[in-house]
């Protein structure tokens, strides 16, 4: 019998406290990942040579660049991979923006973060039976 695939998972944040509550986060949620982490643009490029991620959590502001900018380069590196683009900065223009450059969730910090996994777990299972929607997770 076949082990499942794992889902690959590259979280780019210069916080290591996102990272850290991220990673808690998908424990807690039992959800089974190859978990990989970038602080900067410099760190993206590094592992896109060499893995095409299932999913990749997007800081908007990095010290290097921005999100805006990877967006792109992501996608066509991984045309598959859903990206979630997480930012503390609110606004429609924001969103806006970051869908048109290919994010497939953008999430504000402060109070969308914990829905993160609960995309993963559509992406996971999408992974493992076919298409399943990941469209943005309704909040209560």
């Amino acid at each position: 019998m076949n082990s499942p695939r794992l889902l690959s998972v590259l979280m780019v944040d210069d916080s290591p406290f996102v990272r850290a509550r991220l990673r808690g986060l998908l424990e807690e949620s039992d959800s089974r990942c190859v978990l990989m982490e970038a602080a900067c643009v410099a760190d993206v490029a590094k592992v896109l040579r060499n893995v095409q991620p299932d999913v990749v959590v997007l800081d908007l502001s990095l010290p290097d660049g921005n999100g805006f900018d990877l967006l792109p380069r992501i996608k066509r590196v991984a045309p598959k991979c859903v990206v979630i683009l997480l930012t503390n900065h609110e606004g429609p223009s924001i969103r806006e923006h970051a869908m048109k450059l290919g994010a497939d969730h953008v999430f504000r910090k402060a109070i969308e973060f914990e829905l993160v996994p609960v995309v993963m777990q559509r992406v996971a299972a999408r992974l493992r039976s076919g298409p399943v929607s990941t469209s943005r997770p309704q909040t209560q």
